[in-house]
């Protein structure tokens, strides 16, 4: 069941990629106009918090680490981390924050440099943590959708993943990502991919339940 369910989350994945290839190319090509993600957005640090204070328990408050990132870039929200002190107001994210990861363990850096959006969910706070980038400027002529589906294109990638520094655990920094370059296309052209994304993104929420039965 676990197969299928993740399985079923590839393709939709797959199907936003390949749309974003259809409608923008890659980095390479002379589509649109190009330049650094620095001419058109800022990254600020996330803050340091203490370590006693973190927990495995649900509070509401959720401690945003590289865990929430999912392999292929997103939110996603299996193994939170809570904190249970008090924490300043100016780190509290926002939904529909973007958000990029600056830190991975893994060896081949699955996470580093992906983005994702902070979810509407009024249940929860979501707090700006160390290592952990926001997008707190950002150019009008962006979507932050957008962004977050460029942040996963291969080119973009492979600079960041190349420019990383450790060997066991992988870094990048604001500048290093802010140094990369983007595109830009007509913000028209970014909304109607947004919305094609987000309505697979709906679809993944009511995806049939596996055509078997589990025996227990």
């Amino acid at each position: 069941i676990i197969w299928y369910r993740e399985n079923e989350l590839r393709e939709l994945d797959n199907l936003i990629r390949a749309r974003f290839v259809e409608m923008f190319g890659n980095i390479k090509e002379n589509r649109f106009i190009k330049c650094k993600m620095r001419e058109v957005a800022h990254i600020k640090h996330g803050y340091a918090y203490s370590g006693e204070y973190f927990s495995d328990k649900d509070n509401g408050v959720v401690l945003v680490t590289p865990g929430n990132f999912a392999l292929g870039g997103g939110f996603q929200e299996i193994k939170n981390k809570y904190f249970t002190s008090k924490y300043p107001e100016e780190y509290v994210l926002h939904p529909g924050d973007l958000i990029v990861t600056m830190t991975d363990l893994s060896k081949k850096a699955d996470t580093l440099g992906y983005g994702a959006i902070i979810p509407d969910n009024t249940s929860k706070i979501y707090l700006h943590n160390q290592r952990i980038g926001l997008f707190d400027e950002l150019d009008k002529r962006l979507n932050p959708v957008f962004v977050r589906w460029f942040m996963q294109t291969d080119e973009y990638r492979l600079e960041i993943v190349k420019t990383s520094t450790g060997s066991t655990v992988h870094h990048t920094s604001p500048d290093r990502i802010l140094d990369s370059l983007i595109f830009l296309p007509p913000i028209q052209l970014q909304n109607d991919f947004v919305k094609f994304a987000n309505q697979v993104d709906k679809s993944k929420v009511i995806l049939p339940k596996p055509p078997f039965n589990v025996i227990i």
